[in-house]
């Protein structure tokens, strides 16, 4: 996934809706298996993201963390997974890659959209380039390439996203 699309405020509402988080920033992908682990300690977000949240309880949660400031800049809440509401997944095999975009300017609602098999390894090694430097990584995308994979252009709402998200996992 590309930096800056969403992608945390999408596993953020993706956690508030019963999804299990794997974890935001660093996952461990073997290259062989496609066993993934993360370390979930913490979910990063930006101020704004606090505008899509309703529930008053999860709101006072996110918004009496700590801020951080990226290297870009930006500010945002570091929200200790650890004690809240979220349910934290254990090690798991890929079963499928989404990338995340942003919506366009006609972009009325969340898409889904299959990728061609053609597109992954450039578009990973793009997304990724410290993975893509690793010694595994010509393993891993022979073993990627049999994994589906989509784009999901996100929504207006980050509960569109989900939704989305939800049809691949259902």
């Amino acid at each position: 996934m590309a930096v800056g699309q969403g992608e945390s405020t999408l596993a953020l509402h993706g956690m508030l809706e019963g999804l299990e988080l794997l974890a935001e920033d660093a996952v461990f992908v073997h290259a062989e298996s496609l066993r993934a682990t993360g370390v979930p300690n913490y979910l990063h977000v930006r101020e704004d993201g606090l505008a899509w949240v309703d529930d008053a309880q999860y709101r006072q949660w996110i918004s009496s963390s700590p801020t951080i400031r990226r290297r870009s800049g930006v500010e945002k809440f570091e929200i200790d997974l650890r004690d809240g509401p979220a349910r934290l997944a254990a090690p798991l095999a890929l079963a499928g890659i989404v990338f995340v975009a942003s919506p366009g300017p006609a972009t009325t609602t969340a898409q889904l959209r299959p990728v061609g098999r053609e597109c992954v390894a450039a578009r990973l090694a793009a997304e990724q380039p410290y993975a893509a430097s690793q010694q595994g990584w010509v393993a891993f995308m022979h073993e990627v390439a049999r994994l589906s994979t989509f784009e999901l252009i996100r929504g207006h709402h980050p509960l569109e996203s989900v939704r989305m998200l939800r049809q691949l996992l259902d």
